[in-house]
């Protein structure tokens, strides 16, 4: 809460202006922030390296043919059902991601740990300032005086 969040001046992005952007030199104490819509491919060869903490998750619904061997058999010994709720959970995953929505920083990691970005569909571009900065600071020295 103490980074810079936006605060006003929304517009989306022209086609011309999407392409002159540059993801990975964008600052993150800039004054403009943006968020992304793309697709992402998550190359098979990070898939070692990631599965554990894959990138980018998603809010899916879990189908059974997803599950492990192992978690089939749990859901039925625990539930005695073979379906699981149509509930969307939020899911790390190795999988491609199309029209993927992604704050600039976050995009830039992505990036940076290998994913690639195969189209960017709509940027939003704000204006970006720690507002919230000297709130939280002066919460912070109050708690800690508190304790003391």
């Amino acid at each position: 809460m103490s980074q810079c969040l936006p605060y006003g001046h929304f517009n989306w992005l022209t086609e011309e202006e999407k392409i002159k952007l540059d993801i990975i030199k964008l600052k993150a104490d800039g004054s403009d922030g943006y968020i992304f819509e793309v697709d992402l491919e998550y190359p098979t060869s990070l898939h070692s390296s990631h599965s554990d903490f894959p990138l980018a998750p998603e809010r899916k619904h879990i189908q059974v043919e997803h599950l492990s061997p192992y978690s089939k058999e749990l859901l039925q010994n625990l539930t005695g059902k073979q379906c699981l709720t149509k509930i969307e959970k939020l899911v790390p995953n190795l999988y491609d991601k199309e029209k993927y929505i992604v704050h600039y920083r976050n995009l830039q990691l992505y990036v940076e740990l290998g994913l690639k970005i195969k189209k960017i569909h709509r940027v939003l571009k704000f204006k970006q300032c720690p507002w919230l900065k000297k709130y939280i600071d002066f919460n912070t020295e109050k708690r800690k005086k508190c304790k003391e």
